[in-house]
């Protein structure tokens, strides 16, 4: 019996020890159950029978608690999943009825240019995916990279490509065609088709469950509109140039925090999550990434700013901005602060600068 125990003990620190949390956000409940692993191998790899048990006692309750948060949340998901179907729907043919009445003038390839963003969107999507399961690619930083897929695609094929003029229209149709890829993640398709279970890889990550979906899709749902939003604002005041600063910040900013606070950061700080009481924590060395590169992006924009007040303007405000959002923000949550305070402070130098 004792035996039986020790090999139950060693099982459960071992399988712990192998669960590597790669974010730059760690969970406070994760890094206790880590601690809690890690000290049961410090002597002799196997722990004492009287410290086994209340250890496993507490490994078990966080477990519980995780399955019941899991449950809650799931009993929502077939609703949620259909309330989606019904949006992408309505909305399209919403959408389908408001261009050919306002835009008749769109021909053919404005339908070919909605038809090939879905599908470089998914394209590259499903690369990232094979890259976590197949290549070693770590989720945290196929997740970056699906910011840019998500937030710039549909704008570089609409300008460069394609080269429409932005309107109401077109930016609705921008966030359509990415609400319509998400129900490509949706549990149902995931639970049925391999091909949808390799474009869920892609952003996975294992901290964030049971809310990994909750989480993901409900930023999306609100950093497309504000893209869109102001994509065509920008486009209305002739500052459209400048609309791709807060997609660079969040991209690489954002994106470059994870490894670099992974690799190198060792002055943490907590942030919340949504909606709950766990506390995921953050590096200065990390944040210190986004500072960066919001010089970097204001200064490579350098020409497409009407006067050098409105760039001086946007280069002393938005580093310090964003950074201080992506430090405040709740964890997963930054995307739409980050975008929203970057487009507000360009917005509010054209007009007290330049107009």
């Amino acid at each position: 019996m004792v035996e039986l125990k020790k090999e139950r003990s060693v099982s459960l620190a071992t399988e712990s020890v192998h669960v590597e949390l790669h974010d730059e956000d760690v969970s406070e409940r994760n890094s206790t159950s880590k601690g809690i692993a890690i000290g049961a191998l410090s002597e002799n790899d196997v722990p004492a029978d009287a410290e086994a048990a209340p250890k496993e006692a507490a490994m078990t309750a966080t477990h519980i608690q995780a399955n019941k948060e899991a449950m809650n949340f799931y009993k929502w998901a077939d609703c949620l999943f259909w309330m989606s179907i019904c949006t992408v729907v309505i909305g399209g043919g919403v959408l389908v009825t408001a261009t050919l009445h306002f835009e008749p003038d769109m021909d053919k390839m404005f339908w070919l240019n909605k038809v090939a963003t879905l599908g470089v969107v998914t394209l590259f999507q499903f690369i990232a995916g094979w890259a976590t399961l197949h290549w070693g690619v770590k989720v945290n930083y196929t997740r970056k990279f699906l910011h840019f897929n998500y937030f710039a695609w549909p704008i570089l094929m609409e300008k460069v490509f394609f080269q429409f003029e932005s309107t109401i229209i077109t930016g609705f149709w921008q966030v359509w065609i990415i609400l319509f890829g998400l129900l490509f993640v949706s549990e149902p398709m995931v639970n049925r088709m391999r091909f949808f279970r390799i474009l869920y890889a892609a952003l996975d990550r294992p901290e964030d469950h049971p809310y990994t979906r909750l989480w993901f899709i409900s930023q999306l749902c609100v950093s497309l509109p504000v893209i869109a939003f102001f994509h065509v604002w920008m486009s209305k005041i002739d500052e459209d140039s400048l609309v791709f600063i807060p997609i660079i910040v969040l991209a690489l900013g954002d994106g470059l925090a994870e490894p670099v606070g992974v690799r190198f950061g060792k002055h943490k700080y907590k942030v919340p999550r949504l909606c709950g009481r766990d506390r995921y924590y953050r590096s200065y060395e990390g944040s210190s990434m986004v500072f960066l590169v919001s010089v970097i992006a204001c200064a490579a924009h350098y020409k497409s700013f009407e006067n050098d007040k409105h760039f001086a303007w946007c280069i002393c405000i938005i580093p310090f901005l964003e950074t201080l959002i992506e430090a405040w923000a709740p964890h997963t949550w930054d995307n739409p602060l980050i975008l929203a305070g970057g487009y507000l402070v360009i917005v509010a130098g054209h007009y007290a600068l330049v107009a």
